[in-house]
């Protein structure tokens, strides 16, 4: 267990734990006009912190230390940063006043866009050599149906949805009720009264000209590269339960060919 501050010395308000392409450029850039705000902060040091604490078994003083001296560096009132899923044990307790955001996105307009993401984007090196340990290829290996993917560098479908699952599991698991609001990226505009009540700021805060930030900039099929047939399957198998609680509103059998979101 790591010791809390007292929240007289935290700046920050709330983290964001949204996955990659869920929206967290968005929501930054809406807060950013009247909030101190930043999107991916640091990233280089957060997920080389990442890595030492879950690999290394970082101890528990030298953790809360690292985020204390971070956020009287930085003086952050929002963190948004997909990176943040991989800390949530460590935040929720030393940020002991702090909310979460939790964006997630429906699986198959997710997968399309973070494939999509990672073959029409140069990808820092930071986070190239980030990948293997985020969607852990060697538990999920490609097989005959992932040929494409694999042929451009890519992981499994299979590794990219448990990664999707993970990422919902690991909020729930560790996010007090009481301190998470979870949002579904295609319902972000109709949230902003529920979002600026649960950040207890007003909604004429969130600059809602900056709603569609960070669009995709991949127009390809995925099917190209994965077969939707594989595609449906694979999201049966991983994502059912999470789209029964949280897309309900949702078809049942999503477009995963040509399926756009602005937030891609």
């Amino acid at each position: 267990m790591i010791a809390s501050e007292s929240p007289s010395t935290h700046h920050v308000r709330a983290f964001c734990v949204g996955q990659a392409k869920s929206g967290t450029g968005s929501l930054a850039a809406m807060l950013a006009r009247d909030h101190r705000v930043a999107h991916e902060p640091e990233r280089s040091e957060t997920l080389d912190l990442i890595r030492r604490v879950h690999d290394e078994g970082m101890q528990a003083d030298a953790i809360r230390n690292a985020f204390l001296e971070r956020d009287r560096r930085l003086r952050l009132e929002y963190d948004v940063a997909w990176a943040n899923q991989f800390l949530l044990p460590h935040l929720v307790t030393v940020f002991s006043q702090a909310r979460f955001v939790v964006l997630i996105r429906e699986p198959a307009s997710w997968l399309r866009s973070i494939i999509g993401h990672l073959l029409s984007r140069t990808i820092p090196d930071e986070v190239r050599g980030f990948l293997d340990w985020w969607f852990r290829p060697d538990e999920y290996p490609g097989r005959r149906d992932d040929e494409r993917l694999s042929a451009a560098g890519l992981y499994s479908v299979d590794a990219f949805l448990a990664a999707w699952v993970r990422h919902i599991d690991t909020c729930l698991m560790h996010l007090p009720e009481d301190r998470r609001l979870i949002i579904r990226t295609h319902q972000l505009s109709q949230s902003l009264d529920m979002l600026a009540s649960f950040l207890g700021i007003s909604a004429a805060s969130l600059d809602t000209s900056r709603i569609h930030h960070n669009r995709s900039t991949f127009d390809g099929d995925l099917a190209a590269v994965v077969d939707p047939a594989h595609v449906q399957a694979c999201i049966d198998r991983y994502c059912q339960r999470h789209i029964d609680d949280h897309f309900t509103e949702a078809p049942p059998r999503p477009d995963t060919q040509q399926q756009r979101t602005p937030h891609d």
